[in-house]
């Protein structure tokens, strides 16, 4: 998590699912702006 300056404010591996991002983000909730992206590669020229 960075703030608008660049800095890190959090850096760390989670479990996956909402209970642990949830607890890490706590203390910024009320100014965080969430962004997410998934990319999924298939392999479908065999």
């Amino acid at each position: 998590m960075l703030d608008q300056a660049g800095e890190i404010l959090l850096h760390q591996n989670m479990k996956a699912g909402p209970e642990a991002f949830l607890r890490a983000i706590t203390p910024y909730r009320a100014d965080i702006v969430v962004a997410v992206e998934c990319l999924v590669t298939w392999d479908l020229a065999r």
